[in-house]
């Protein structure tokens, strides 16, 4: 394995992490619908949340569980350690959802939260038996909030080059964790579809 691609692979990984790419879609979200108009402040608070919720609050819950030996790394390669983590995440998903329906966010933002929600459960069923990529569900679900808007009209600015973006970073996270051997093709593929549907569909009701 080439050092220089394995640390291009490892950070990656590592500025894509699941934890981050809640925060990454909303903050998107912000830019390019109707949200734009809202003042910056607002927006940060708003993005600050979701970072609080979807990624603060699973990365301490990942911490503790590292400290008590419960998992063996916080990266949680292996497959039997990760069912644990995966309901922390599905509670941090279930606050986020709670909070936009609190703030009265626009419903396809909602139902964003209840999509990412709904793919973690699907990933935890899965992991039972399989080691599904939850890199790349949570990039398939971005990738799936910013179609949405594009898809719906919801847009105020130009979406395509945060769309292409989104795809891009999709297929980089999918390089990264195949040359990291973390995941098969298979792995990837049924991951980023999982999070590309799960989001599409939900905030089309």
């Amino acid at each position: 394995m080439n050092p220089i691609l394995k640390h291009i692979a490892s950070f990656l990984s590592f500025i894509f992490s699941p934890l981050l790419m809640a925060t990454y879609a909303v903050w998107a979200a912000c830019r390019i619908s109707i949200l734009a108009v809202l003042p910056m402040s607002t927006l940060l608070g708003l993005t600050g949340m979701v970072f609080a919720i979807t990624c603060l609050f699973p990365m301490i819950s990942i911490a503790v569980l590292y400290k008590l030996r419960i998992v063996s790394t916080p990266g949680l390669n292996k497959r039997t350690e990760r069912t644990i983590p995966f309901l922390v995440s599905s509670l941090s998903y279930a606050g986020l959802l709670y909070y936009f329906i609190h703030i009265e966010a626009p419903h396809w933002l909602i139902m964003f939260a209840a999509g990412g929600l709904l793919s973690i459960v699907i990933c935890c069923i899965v992991n039972l038996k399989w080691k599904i990529s939850v890199h790349l569900t949570a990039a398939g679900a971005m990738t799936g909030l910013i179609f949405r808007l594009v898809f719906s009209d919801l847009y105020l600015v130009n979406p395509f080059p945060w769309l292409i973006a989104a795809i891009i970073i999709t297929g980089a996270v999918a390089s990264a964790r195949l040359y990291l051997n973390r995941h098969t093709l298979g792995q990837v593929s049924c991951g980023a579809l999982n999070g590309f549907l799960c989001v599409f569909i939900m905030t089309a009701f």
